[in-house]
C-alpha cells in the first residue's frame, strides 16, 4: 500500500445548475436521454478527478484491504481462466451487447476461486447480471445499464415473478436494489469477417465452437436468465487489433444502424483448453510486476460521452434519496477503470489492462464481492428494523441487501442540537414511514432528499409525540453557506411565535464535516488528486411534515394559503431581515388549525440574510443565480449574470407558482395528467429557454393572455380575471417600464421596478383589503 499523501483542500467556485436545482419531485416529467445528458454535462464540468490508484480505491472506498487477497500466496489459484478470457476477447471487434454474457461468466469465475480459495464470505451477496432487454426503472425513468450489481435475492425475486402468472406487473427491477454497475464501451472497430469461438454450455465454455453467422442471424442477448439458460447464441469471433488510434464509436448500442453482416471465410481464432490460466499460456507478466502507475491527469478533465452515459446511471442510483455515493466500472475492451460518484464530484481510477493486470481485476471483484450497503454508499443513518440483529453480534455477517421500500426501517441520530440550539441528550430514533417524498435529480449539488419518518415512544426527541408525522431531510450544501438550521432558528425567533408557525417547525438539526462525513474523499490518497472541488456537509434536519398545495379542497383555501405565503414571506423579509430565493412549488405547504388551512414556506436552506449580502456574495456557489428553474425571475435567468437577487425577484416567483398551480392542480391531491404546454417546457429545458417561454409569456399581455383560457384547469377558472390576468400585465408593465428606462438611461430602481413591483403592488392586484387584518395591522410591511 502507498503511504498516504497530502492534498489539497475543496475550494472551487460552481454556479447553479438547472438539473440539480429544478428537476426534481413533481417538476420532473420528461427525463429523458436527451434531456438528462446536456444537463449532467454542465453540472459534472470541472468535477472529475481522475488517476486514483486501484488499491486505494477498493480500500478507501469499498473497504477492502489489499492484503486481504494474499496474491503472492494464491496468485496461481487465483489466476484468469483463459478460456473465459479468450471467449471474452473473441467478441471485441462485434457490437457491444455481445460482451456481456462472456463477461459475467469470467466474473463468476473469479468469485467462484476467491470463496474457494479465501473462504470470503459477504454480507451483501451480489450477482453480476447482464440485463439485455431489461430496464432498470426508477420513478423518473427506466434506463438499461450494460450490466447490474444486484443483490442476489433480488434476482430470485426477479425470476421468480418472470416466471409468475403476472410477470408483468410485478418483475420489475429498481435503482434501489442495485448496489453497483458495469458499462461497457467500445474502443476497436467492428470486424465484420470475424467468426466467433463459443461453448454452448451455460457455465464456463469447456468445448469452444466455430460458428459463423449469416447475415440474416438474429442476435439473442443474455439477460438476467443468464444461469438458467442452456443455449446462448454469440456473435463471430474477431481477431484482436489493438489499434490505440481507433476512436470509440457508439453507435451499435441498440442494434442501430451499425450492418452485422458477417463473411464464413474468416480464420477462427484458437482457444486453449479450458481451465488454463492466463500465467500458463505465458503472457510475459509476473506477479511482483501486475500493479501500474499513477498517470498525471490533464488540468480539469472532462467526461466523454461514454462516461457521461455511465454518470446517468450514477444519477439514477443517487436518486433514490439514500445513498451517500455511487461507484462503477467502466470497462473499455480490456481496460477496466473504477468511479465513484457522490455530491461533491466524481472520482476515476487509474486504468489497467485485465489481461496484463490480472490481480487488480480479481482484487476489484474480491472487493465488490464482499462490500457490505455502507460501502456501496447507502446512508449508514438509515438501519434495518431494529427487530434485526447487527452484524457485530454475528460469528459471520449477516446478509443484508438494500430493500426495495425502505418503510419500516429507521433513521438514527448520533448527535444534534434541538430547535433552540441545545444539544440533545440521546441517539434519536426514527422509524420511516414511506417512500422518499422529494429526491432532488443530478449528482453534484445539494441533492436534497425527504423522508416521512414518525417518532418511536423513545425518540429521544423532547415534546414529540409517537403520532407526529415529521420529515427527515437530507442536503449536501456548500460548507460556506449559512446554516438552514440556524436561519430557521433565527426566523423564528425574530418573528414571534404568532408568525412562526408560517415557517416551519424543526424539532432538531445535525451537521456532518470532515472526519464525521465519513465520505471517502475525506482520506489523504484521494485528497491528494489533482482538481480542485467544492467543500460540502451533510446537513439532517429533522421538521413536521406539512402538506403539497394540491391537497386543498376548494379554491377558497388556495387564495387563502396563497396571500398567507406572501403574507409570512414579508414578514420574514422586514421583520428577520432574511429573503428565502426558492420559492418554488415543493416549498410552498400549508398545515391545519381548528380545521382551517394556513401557508407555510419551508427549504430555507438558499435563503439569504440581506445584512450579510456582500459577504455571501463572495462565498462559493452563493454568488450565482439561486432558485428552481421553473419558478425563478427572468432577470436571474440570463445567460450572463443580473442584478443581486431582490425581494421583487421571489414576488415574481410567488406569480410562476400561482400560475403552476392554475395550470396543474385539480385540488384534492390530484393534478392534470399532461402539463399544458404553457408550463411544462420550463421543466425541461435550459435557462436561456426557460427565460424565452416567460418573455413570450409576459409579451402576449395585451392580447389578454388568450392561452390562459386553455391552459389554467376548471377549479382554477375563477382567478382568471381576479387574480391571475391582474398579475400578469402588474408584471409586464412592470418589465417593459424597467426596459424602456434603461434605454432611455433614465433614472430607475432597480429594486422595486420604479415602485411597480411590490408587497402592496402585488397584493393590491389580487384584492386585499389592507383595511382588515392581519393587514391593517402590517404597517411594517408595507412599502
Amino acid at each position: 500500500m502507498q503511504p498516504p499523501r497530502t492534498g489539497t483542500a475543496f475550494r472551487v467556485r460552481r454556479p447553479s445548475s438547472l438539473f440539480k436545482e429544478s428537476l426534481g419531485g413533481s417538476i420532473a416529467r420528461r427525463l429523458t436521454r436527451p434531456i438528462v445528458k446536456p444537463l449532467l454535462k454542465e453540472e459534472l464540468m470541472d468535477t472529475l478527478q481522475v488517476g486514483l490508484l486501484i488499491e486505494d480505491f477498493v480500500y478507501r472506498i469499498w473497504g477492502f484491504h489489499p492484503d486481504r487477497l494474499q496474491w503472492e500466496k494464491f496468485f496461481k489459484d487465483l489466476q484468469l481462466d483463459y478460456t473465459l478470457v479468450e471467449a471474452y476477447k473473441a467478441t471485441l471487434q462485434h457490437a457491444e451487447r455481445y460482451r456481456y454474457a462472456p463477461f459475467a461468466r469470467l466474473i463468476d469465475s473469479i468469485v467462484a476461486k476467491l470463496v474457494e480459495v479465501l473462504k470470503l464470505e459477504s454480507p451483501l451477496p451480489v450477482s453480476f447480471e447482464p440485463l439485455g432487454s431489461t430496464y432498470i426503472r426508477s420513478d423518473r425513468s427506466n434506463r438499461k445499464p450494460d450490466m447490474g450489481i444486484i443483490g442476489k435475492q433480488a434476482v430470485e425475486e426477479y425470476r421468480l415473478a418472470q416466471d409468475g402468472p403476472d410477470k408483468h406487473s410485478k418483475a420489475q427491477l429498481r435503482w434501489e436494489i442495485v448496489p453497483c454497475f458495469m458499462e461497457f464501451k467500445r474502443f476497436l472497430p467492428i470486424d465484420h469477417d470475424a467468426v466467433i469461438l463459443f461453448s454452448q454450455a451455460p457455465g464456463a465454455i469447456s468445448e469452444p465452437v466455430a460458428i459463423a453467422l449469416k447475415p440474416d442471424d438474429e442476435c439473442r442477448q443474455e439477460g438476467l436468465k443468464r444461469k438458467n439458460v442452456s443455449d446462448e447464441g454469440l456473435p463471430p469471433a474477431k481477431r484482436v487489433n489493438q489499434d490505440p488510434n481507433i476512436t470509440s464509436d457508439r453507435s451499435d448500442r441498440s442494434g442501430g444502424s451499425v450492418d452485422e453482416s458477417h463473411s464464413t471465410s474468416s480464420v477462427p481464432i484458437e482457444v486453449p483448453n479450458a481451465g488454463a490460466s492466463i500465467s500458463a499460456v505465458g503472457t510475459g507478466t509476473e506477479p511482483e510486476n501486475f500493479e501500474t502507475h499513477r498517470s498525471r491527469c490533464k488540468l480539469s478533465p472532462q467526461m466523454t460521452e461514454d462516461e457521461l452515459q455511465a454518470a446517468n446511471y450514477a444519477s439514477e442510483c443517487l436518486g433514490d434519496g439514500r445513498r451517500r455515493y455511487v461507484t462503477s466500472f467502466m470497462i473499455t475492451d480490456l481496460k477496466v477503470s473504477l468511479w465513484y460518484y457522490d455530491r461533491i464530484g466524481v472520482i476515476k481510477s487509474e486504468e489497467f489492462d485485465l489481461v496484463e493486470n490480472p490481480r487488480l481485476f480479481v482484487l476489484a471483484i474480491a472487493a465488490v464481492t464482499t462490500c457490505d450497503m455502507k460501502h456501496f454508499g447507502f446512508e449508514p443513518m438509515i438501519h434495518p428494523p431494529s427487530t434485526i440483529p447487527p452484524p457485530m453480534r454475528l460469528e459471520h455477517p449477516i446478509r443484508l441487501e438494500p430493500p426495495r421500500n425502505i418503510s419500516g426501517w429507521e433513521i438514527h441520530i448520533d448527535e444534534g442540537v434541538d430547535s433552540e440550539g441545545k444539544m440533545v441528550p440521546s441517539v434519536v430514533r426514527l422509524r420511516i414511514t414511506g417512500a422518499p417524498i422529494y429526491v432532488q435529480a443530478g449528482i453534484v449539488g445539494r441533492g436534497t432528499s425527504v423522508i416521512p419518518a414518525s417518532a418511536f415512544a423513545d425518540s429521544g426527541l423532547a415534546a414529540v409525540k409517537s403520532s407526529q408525522k415529521l420529515v427527515v431531510k437530507f442536503s449536501w450544501p456548500a460548507a460556506t453557506r449559512v446554516p438552514e438550521d440556524v436561519l430557521i432558528r433565527r426566523i423564528r425567533k425574530a418573528i414571534g411565535s404568532k408568525e412562526a408557525r408560517h415557517v416551519s417547525r424543526m424539532r432538531m438539526s445535525t451537521t456532518l464535516e470532515g472526519l464525521r462525513l465519513g465520505l471517502p474523499r475525506i482520506e489523504e490518497s484521494i485528497q491528494s488528486l489533482p482538481g480542485d472541488v467544492e467543500t460540502r456537509v451533510l446537513r439532517v434536519l429533522v421538521c413536521d411534515r406539512y402538506q403539497h398545495l394540491n391537497k386543498l379542497k376548494t379554491i377558497s383555501e388556495f387564495q387563502s394559503v396563497f396571500i398567507d405565503l406572501v403574507r409570512a414571506h414579508r414578514v420574514v423579509y422586514k421583520r428577520a431581515g432574511i429573503l428565502h430565493r426558492d420559492l418554488s412549488i415543493n416549498n410552498v405547504m400549508f398545515g391545519m388549525r381548528s380545521g382551517k388551512p394556513y401557508g407555510i414556506l419551508i427549504d430555507w436552506d438558499l435563503a439569504i440574510d440581506m445584512k450579510l449580502r456582500e459577504d455571501d456574495g463572495d462565498g462559493p456557489s452563493s454568488r450565482y443565480r439561486t432558485g428552481t428553474g421553473p419558478f425563478m425571475a427572468i432577470d436571474l435567468l440570463k445567460p450572463k449574470m443580473g442584478p443581486p437577487h431582490y425581494y421583487r425577484h421571489d414576488l415574481e416567483s410567488f406569480f410562476y407558482i400561482l400560475l403552476w398551480s392554475a395550470c396543474t392542480f385539480l385540488l384534492n391531491g390530484t393534478e392534470v395528467k399532461k402539463q399544458h404546454k404553457l408550463v411544462e417546457p420550463w421543466s425541461v429545458v435550459n435557462w436561456g429557454d426557460i427565460r424565452d417561454k416567460k418573455v413570450g409569456f409576459f409579451s402576449r399581455a395585451g392580447e389578454g393572455f388568450g392561452d390562459l383560457n386553455e391552459a389554467v384547469t376548471e377549479p382554477f377558472r375563477l382567478l382568471l380575471d381576479s387574480w391571475i390576468r391582474p398579475l400578469g400585465r402588474m408584471i409586464a408593465t412592470a418589465r417593459s417600464t424597467s426596459e424602456l428606462a434603461q434605454l432611455n438611461d433614465s433614472p430607475f430602481d432597480p429594486e422595486t421596478w420604479g415602485g411597480l413591483m411590490t408587497y402592496r403592488k402585488f397584493l393590491g392586484a389580487v384584492n386585499v383589503d389592507f383595511k382588515n387584518a392581519p393587514h391593517s395591522l402590517d404597517a411594517d410591511l408595507l412599502d
